[in-house]
């Protein structure tokens, strides 16, 4: 009976191994489940080569990366250092980001340096005062200098052309004594007005302010300039009539050139016009 019975009960299926899949090596019970995980982790190897060769061949990418990087940790650093003030290199002290300033609590690190900060800040803000207040009073000083060397080398030229134009109006060279008479009321009036140009122009020949030689010596040259156009213009010397009219502007006179001018223009006409009427 229990041979009977035996022979009743189904045969068991032969047991398959499962689909490739990573498993823990404690669950493997069957010499095929190990030829298939082994399968499995060379098929990946494979592929995870295959992807670090890849990566390895494209140096260009991996080198602008790590290029970005440095310059990135260059940034960092600087922007720590300005804000901290620090001067090392490290970025970050006691697992906080010095960079920052702010702990995890949202406390600042630098509450108890915000004083000496500020006794910094001042203190350079001070220094800066004085050396910008010194800088300003030298830039005045070198004005000043400036200033009283251009006074002293118009003086000077006021003198020289007083003394050549006197020489000249001597010499009866009157070009010269033109060219002079410009040279000297080229000088600015507060100058020729002035006490070092009082003190330094006149000479024994010349005693009086420098204005008022100037001024004697161009009245000299105005009556000298009119009596020659004058009797040039009755001799109808027209060379020497153009040649003192020229001489007027040099000194400053252009209206009593061309008044003078004028006048000879008229008597021309008039001359002319008398004449006509005795020949008819």
């Amino acid at each position: 009976m229990q041979s009977v019975a035996s022979s009743s009960q189904p045969t068991p299926l032969p047991t398959r191994p499962p689909s490739p899949s990573l498993l823990d090596p404690r669950a493997i019970t069957h010499p095929d489940q190990i030829t298939a995980q082994l399968a499995l982790l060379t098929r990946r190897e494979a592929e995870l080569s295959l992807s670090l060769n890849a990566l390895v061949a494209d140096r260009a990418q991996i080198d602008g990366a790590l290029g970005h990087l440095k310059h990135l940790g260059t940034e960092v650093e600087k922007l720590a250092s300005q804000v901290d003030g620090s001067r090392g290199n490290a970025l970050f002290t006691n697992h906080y980001p010095r960079g920052l300033g702010l702990q995890p609590n949202g406390q600042d690190l630098y509450e108890e340096e915000d004083e000496g900060l500020v006794e910094r800040v001042r203190r350079v803000w001070e220094t800066s005062e004085r050396v910008g207040g010194k800088v300003r009073r030298l830039d005045e000083e070198v004005g000043r200098v400036r200033e009283a060397t251009d006074i002293v080398t118009e003086v000077l030229e006021l003198k020289n052309a007083l003394q050549t134009l006197s020489n000249a109006i001597a010499k009866d060279d009157w070009e010269s004594a033109s060219r002079a008479c410009r040279r000297a009321m080229s000088v600015r009036t507060e100058v020729i007005q002035g006490g070092f140009a009082g003190g330094v122009v006149p000479t024994p020949q010349f005693p009086l302010p420098p204005a008022q030689t100037l001024e004697e010596l161009r009245n000299v040259l105005l009556y000298t300039f009119r009596t020659a156009f004058n009797a040039a213009a009755e001799r109808k010397d027209e060379q020497n009539v153009s040649r003192f009219f020229r001489l007027w502007p040099g000194i400053g006179a252009e209206d009593e050139g061309l008044e003078a001018y004028g006048d000879f223009v008229v008597g021309l006409v008039k001359g002319r016009s008398s004449t006509a009427g005795k020949r008819e």
